[in-house]
């Protein structure tokens, strides 16, 4: 069996310096917000929809940046897609998702670094961090 989730990077700029936004999942573990696909919708239509979901943010996808892991989800044996782009907020009432986020927060890199877990996860972090830097240089 297969799923495919998407979402994304959002950053902002605070007073010359990056902050991530960082969500803490069903008091597990902390990652970028995403979601299941559902239906017909695109990449990007479930990406915006799952980060209003969990955070309540409105935000900017840039499609120039689409970066793709494949793992295997061992509690339900199942492979899995996880697609993430970069995006920036366009509203910044920041609201956690009753019931499966306990928590979203804005980070800095080195925050980023720590609070991540898995390697795979710190991998997207690495690519999204480059991209924006680059972009915002």
């Amino acid at each position: 069996m297969k799923e495919k989730s998407c979402g994304a990077v959002v950053y902002k700029k605070e007073k010359d310096k990056l902050e991530f936004l960082l969500v803490y999942q069903n008091n597990q573990h902390y990652s970028f917000p995403k979601g299941h696909v559902e239906g017909n919708e695109t990449e990007i239509e479930t990406a915006l929809r799952e980060i209003k979901e969990e955070t309540n943010l409105d935000v900017e996808i840039d499609i120039n940046f689409r970066y793709q892991i494949t793992y295997l989800l061992e509690s339900k044996n199942v492979m899995k897609d996880a697609v993430y782009f970069v995006a920036t907020p366009i509203t910044f009432d920041l609201k956690s998702q009753e019931g499966e986020i306990n928590e979203c927060e804005w980070c800095s890199y080195q925050e980023v670094l720590e609070k991540l877990e898995y390697d795979n996860i710190k991998e997207v972090f690495l690519n999204a961090y480059n991209y924006i830097k680059d972009k915002n240089i």
